[in-house]
């Protein structure tokens, strides 16, 4: 059994953007943490097929949703299976913690255990406190927890399968539930999981900023763009992967605009000035 893997859900569709995530892995996964890929067994070969060099350096491995959510009752729909694949992948046995990683990310520099992981018995916990919104609220209020509210929406989440299998016994089994009751009872499958890691504290809780610089929207793309930034900049920030939302942003890739450095200039002439 592996102790850590990255975690991928994809299906035909994204396989540009899985393209891009993948060769992101073959460039920049420093301590070769093993890549698993989930995806429909219809998309399967084809997927297979085409991300796959052969040269691989890590351990890189395709299992079907079929294999992932047999044990869930009624197959999920839509954007939820995604949510569903994602809590039920721990129960396969393959490893101890695995890393969320969306196809629509890609690495910008070298990657290693310890951006996830304390130690070998010890996730980080990608948390941030927000004003939530009361349908994602509802996790919270499930575990009766008090006091402020959290966000645990970041790619890059570790997920456990300790915290999960603990779920599992004190949640679903005592309510005749599976996970795709859980995401049907509320559709945030990173709150259920935050807010019973916080419930159950298997693991010390170590917070952690967000790994990946994310674009949700096209807006807050361009803004970024027309300061100037660059991948260089992100990385100087300690980003070490880029989300580029696949439903509201156009460019699969970041891409800084033409005179992105005479910006730059600009900007640290005006501070000098001030």
């Amino acid at each position: 059994m592996h102790n850590l893997v990255i975690f991928t859900a994809s299906y035909i569709v994204d396989l540009d953007r899985l393209e891009i995530l993948k060769s992101s892995v073959d460039k920049f996964n420093a301590d070769k943490i093993p890549f698993y890929i989930v995806v429909p067994q219809k998309d399967l070969e084809i997927i297979k097929n085409k991300i796959t060099t052969g040269n691989e350096s890590y351990e890189l491995k395709f299992i079907t949703d079929e294999e992932v959510l047999h044990s869930q009752g009624e197959q999920p729909d839509g954007w939820k299976k995604q949510q569903v694949k994602k809590l039920a992948f721990a129960e396969l046995g393959i490893c101890n913690f695995y890393t969320i990683i969306d196809s629509d990310v890609y690495f910008i520099q070298d990657f290693h255990v310890s951006d996830f992981m304390r130690d070998e018995n010890t996730p980080y916990l990608s948390i941030n406190e927000v004003q939530q919104s009361q349908d994602k609220s509802f996790a919270k209020n499930y575990f009766n927890r008090t006091g402020k509210n959290y966000n645990f929406v970041y790619h890059g989440q570790v997920f456990s399968k300790f915290v999960l299998e603990d779920m599992k016994k004190n949640v679903l089994e005592k309510n005749g539930m599976c996970w795709n009751d859980l995401i049907n009872l509320s559709p945030w499958e990173f709150l259920w999981y935050g807010e019973y890691y916080l419930k159950c504290k298997i693991h010390e809780l170590l917070p952690t900023t967000q790994l990946v610089k994310s674009f949700w929207i096209q807006l807050h793309y361009i803004l970024e763009r027309n300061r100037g930034y660059t991948e260089e900049d992100f990385i100087n920030q300690g980003y070490i992967a880029i989300l580029m939302q696949n439903r509201w942003v156009k460019d699969k890739v970041y891409k800084p605009v033409k005179w992105a450095f005479l910006i730059k200039l600009i900007r640290k002439a005006v501070r000098r000035f001030l």
